[in-house]
């Protein structure tokens, strides 16, 4: 293990301990809401994108949240009605009925309390590397699309999620500079994965592919 290795190993040990004891040993720490605010109202603009350190954006995500979950339900609502209903509203006094919903209540209460044992990469505190906080529009764009269920196995099975990604692919090669022009050489390729391992992997097959090592 080289030294620069072990720097960096005890540097995020340190930082783990800060955010766990919450003592940072700065200045910065002394500072009151406002001298804090005041040192950063050069990054005022950023105030609308997440949720927040102290979720001061809560009411915003809550907001947002319903209203799309609203609009999902009125769509399954609208298509097709003269098929009537699956589920009878007597199902939800049923005995098997509430006690599923006892149960379920249960184990996500459950898995909430397990989640708040992660590290809070939200907040300030943490200033280790790997992770941040998610973008307020992300975390709404990803609740909304789940409620959905697209299946990306095929333009025929999922138009609008291929469409969106082979958008965000253009995107991200446009960021990097790569030509998206189809007719000309060489033209970027756009393909999400689902994660950056399996990104690596592909990387990696199709270096040995174009140019064997």
């Amino acid at each position: 293990m080289t030294r620069r290795t072990v720097l960096s190993s005890l540097l995020t040990v340190v930082l783990l301990l800060i955010v766990a004891t919450g003592e940072a040993p700065s200045a910065a720490s002394d500072l009151t809401p406002y001298d804090r605010h005041a040192v950063n109202e050069d990054l005022d603009f950023l105030d609308p994108f997440f949720l927040g350190p102290a979720a001061e954006n809560g009411q915003l995500l809550e907001d947002l949240m319903v209203e799309f979950l609203r609009d999902h339900v009125h769509w399954r609502r609208s298509f097709h009605p003269e098929d009537g209903r699956r589920i009878a509203p007597s199902a939800s006094t049923r005995p098997d009925y509430l006690e599923f919903q006892a149960r379920i209540r249960t184990e996500l209460y459950s898995l909430s309390a397990e989640l708040k044992q992660a590290v809070p990469f939200f907040h300030p505190r943490y200033v280790g590397p790997m992770n941040s906080d998610l973008l307020l529009a992300g975390l709404v764009a990803r609740m909304a699309t789940t409620l959905y269920n697209p299946d990306n196995v095929s333009e025929e099975a999922a138009q609008i999620a291929l469409d969106k990604e082979l958008a965000v692919g253009e995107q991200l090669a446009q960021m990097f500079g790569y030509s998206v022009d189809e007719s000309c050489e060489p033209c970027a390729w756009r393909h999400l994965t689902s994660g950056g391992t399996v990104a690596n992997y592909e990387g990696l097959g199709e270096e040995n592919t174009w140019r064997p090592v």
